[in-house]
This record gives structure tokens, C-alpha cells and sequence, in this order.
């Protein structure tokens, strides 16, 4: 961080703040059955389940099913949209027109939108 200016330490610092949704981005991810052993056997004992099954099991495998979709898409998310922030740093940095950093998937904070902040 040294070689860094002032100003540019301070971007770098507010870019890897996370906001609230990039934390339950985080924690969906962690499902996501590419990760390991025991995510890809939650999702594959469930699809059994949820195809064959009646009432309470039908519904878990349904559950173990959609935690692994959701938690591939949210994976998917985040490391799109970190590239993408890391990308815009770096050219900014390279260009020498530093911007405050944009907040994560452009709404700071899960309840930003309901709280009318726009993240600009």
C-alpha cells in the first residue's frame, strides 16, 4: 500500500467494504455444489428426494435442491461483480481519475433501495 498515494489508499480501503448484500451473497455462496464433497451431496441426495418423495421428505429435497442453485448463482454474482469493481480500480488507478468506489451491486446495503439510497 505504500506505493500507493493517499487518495488512492483511501479508494482501495472503501472498494473492499462490503455491503449487506454482498454479505448474504457471501454466505449463499458457501452452498454452491462446485465448492465441495459435502454441498454437491446435499444437492444430489435431494434431487432423488424431492422427485420421488411424499409430503415432508418431497419438501426438504425441494429445500436441498434450491440452496444449491441459489448458492451457485449467488457465487456466480459475486465473483462477477468483484471483477468487475477490481477492473474499474485498477483503471482507474492506471488513469489517474479516481472515482469514489461504487457500492457493490449498486445499492449499498441490502435495504438501500428501501431507504431511498442510491449508492451515487
Amino acid at each position: 500500500m505504500k506505493l500507493f498515494s493517499t487518495e488512492e489508499q483511501n479508494v482501495i480501503k472503501a472498494a473492499t467494504k462490503a455491503t449487506d448484500l454482498e454479505g448474504f451473497l457471501t454466505i449463499m455462496s458457501k452452498f454452491n455444489p462446485q465448492r465441495g464433497l459435502a454441498q454437491a451431496s446435499i444437492v444430489t441426495s435431494g434431487v432423488p428426494m424431492a422427485a420421488t418423495g411424499t409430503g415432508p421428505t418431497q419438501m426438504a429435497g425441494l429445500g436441498m435442491t434450491t440452496m444449491g442453485g441459489l448458492g451457485y448463482l449467488s457465487d456466480k454474482a459475486l465473483a462477477a461483480g468483484r471483477r468487475r469493481e477490481v477492473q474499474d480500480l485498477i483503471n482507474q488507478i492506471a488513469s489517474g481519475n479516481l472515482q469514489p468506489p461504487k457500492q457493490g451491486f449498486a445499492v449499498p446495503g441490502l435495504f438501500g433501495a428501501t431507504l431511498g439510497v442510491t449508492g451515487e
